[in-house]
């Protein structure tokens, strides 16, 4: 709060500030659909903060065209409000369960990326229990469209838009993206139809940023349920709420609507419990969630080792990334963890230890090996919200379990591979010290992207917790004495990310 209130507003300030703010513009007609901008290195023109809460329209979509157009023709334009220099874009969605956040908790991470010079958008939106996910993902749709028109008067460059996402953030951006898919798409084949190739520009409601940064996001909502009741927090969290209801999972799960597009073929590699070993297991499917519940029971009783322990490599942080992959790859699995502050990216060479082990919680040498749920425990969770309405097995709750049912089957997005494939780059970070969202999560997203054929990166690192990504952004320049830190890695890598998105 400190930070959002201390930088000067873009139209009142007298003097060029390192960065500046525009606070509280509308991007829709809602209550909560605004976004704060944070301006690097330069002062706004009063005209740039112009849009105020009450003023935003709807345009047509001759005239988002148009003006979308015009956005891209930047290096030509010629009108006094337009910025001499164009900066790269962050549009960020927060998390909070679908039902908390406000733009100014995110102040810090938006100043330090503004000083690093790209021009960050923080947005709100609507929050259950006043929407619900798809009103939320339809508001992101439309901040993202917002930005397409509107963010070069603020200096920003249109063409160089990151679209970021953290924790629920990482869900509505996903199911936005591939909603724009379906529809550019569909545009596409028309205009080939019509005028035998394709436009150079789609519109701004249906153009795609330049990239895709899921940072510790949820992308398969029945998995993440699975691994919230193994913490025996299911109920608690408003997720299941927020979607609607767990018949609703499935239409707002981008890793299992991308799964289908790829005909399921999307394996992981995880440790083989009974036999040793690894074993193959598909995302989405039942062992999968189950593995995910069995590690949310070892979060929830504080087991030594559900995360990987310490690594007892001596290898020096600043060899390349192959040497320290090597020397990962001689560790005993439940050894073997990245090195602090060292990117892991999974690929066909990521030692199978490394993205797998915690998927098998260790267990201390005078415990009793841990009892897997039988199937009919494991089935009972994965029924739970049947029985909502079928207790006592009456013939109404069967009705309206079956009515809840065919009405979810109508709302689901079904892509193909050729619609997948008008999604941007995909960037997915997480953490091994994330107890909120494990990494897992993101490693079966971009397993099922892997399949699809799209481009994809997978940045694990091993010491920060779920908030950190987004919150521990402090000005090393104002820390006190003594408390000063040094700047996480994954702070450099998304700028370095953000930057050469265009």
């Amino acid at each position: 709060m400190r930070i959002h209130q201390s930088l000067p507003q873009a139209k009142h300030s007298l003097h060029t500030p390192s960065i500046s703010i525009c606070k509280n513009i509308a991007y829709s007609n809602r209550t909560r659909t605004v976004m704060d901008i944070y301006i690097p290195g330069q002062q706004a023109a009063p005209s740039q903060c112009s849009h105020k809460k009450g003023t935003w329209q709807n345009l047509p979509d001759s005239a988002n065209r148009s003006m979308s157009d015009s956005a891209a023709a930047h290096s030509g334009n010629s009108d006094s409000d337009s910025a001499k220099e164009q900066f790269p874009v962050a549009l960020f969605c927060h998390g909070g369960v679908w039902a908390t956040g406000s733009k100014w908790h995110y102040a810090p991470m938006a100043s330090q990326l503004a000083k690093a010079g790209i021009l960050t958008c923080v947005i709100q939106y609507s929050l259950y229990p006043d929407a619900l996910a798809p009103q939320m993902v339809d508001e992101l749709s439309q901040a993202l469209t917002w930005t397409f028109l509107n963010i070069s008067k603020h200096g920003g460059n249109p063409n160089q838009v990151s679209l970021l996402g953290h924790s629920a953030g990482g869900q509505m951006c996903a199911m936005a993206l591939l909603h724009r898919a379906k529809a550019l798409s569909k545009r596409t084949k028309l205009e080939r139809r019509s005028n035998g190739h394709q436009q150079e520009l789609a519109p701004a409601q249906d153009r795609m940023p330049a990239r895709f940064i899921g940072i510790a996001g949820v992308y398969d909502i029945e998995t993440h349920y699975q691994y919230e009741f193994g913490r025996g927090v299911a109920e608690l969290s408003t997720m299941k709420r927020a979607m609607g209801g767990r018949h609703k999972f499935q239409s707002q799960s981008p890793a299992l609507i991308l799964n289908a597009a790829c005909g399921r073929k999307a394996t992981m590699q995880v440790p083989d419990q009974a036999q040793g070993g690894m074993v193959e297991i598909k995302p989405g499917s039942r062992v999968w969630q189950g593995r995910l519940a069995s590690l949310g029971r070892a979060v929830q009783s504080k087991l030594p080792g559900f995360m990987m322990a310490p690594s007892t490599s001596t290898a020096d942080e600043s060899q390349p990334m192959a040497a320290s992959q090597a020397s990962a790859a001689t560790t005993p699995p439940a050894q073997a963890k990245p090195s602090s502050s060292t990117l892991v990216p999974p690929s066909a060479s990521f030692p199978p230890q490394l993205r797998t082990s915690s998927l098998q919680p260790q267990q201390p040498a005078s415990s009793q090996p841990e009892q897997q749920p039988s199937p009919s425990v494991r089935h009972q969770a994965s029924s739970s919200s049947q029985q909502e309405d079928v207790a006592a097995g009456t013939a109404a709750g069967m009705a309206a379990s079956a009515a809840r049912a065919a009405a979810a089957k109508d709302e689901e997005v079904h892509m193909s591979l050729e619609e997948a494939g008008m999604l941007p780059p995909v960037t997915l970070m997480s953490s091994t010290a994330d107890i909120i969202v494990p990494w897992q999560q993101s490693e079966e997203f971009y397993q099922v992207l892997q399949e699809c054929k799209l481009p994809v990166k997978h940045h694990v690192y091993d010491n920060i917790p779920h908030a950190g990504f987004v919150v521990d952004w402090s000005d090393k320049d104002t820390a006190t004495q003594g408390s000063a830190q040094q700047p996480q890695k994954y702070q450099p890598d998304l700028i370095e990310a953000l930057r050469a998105c265009g």
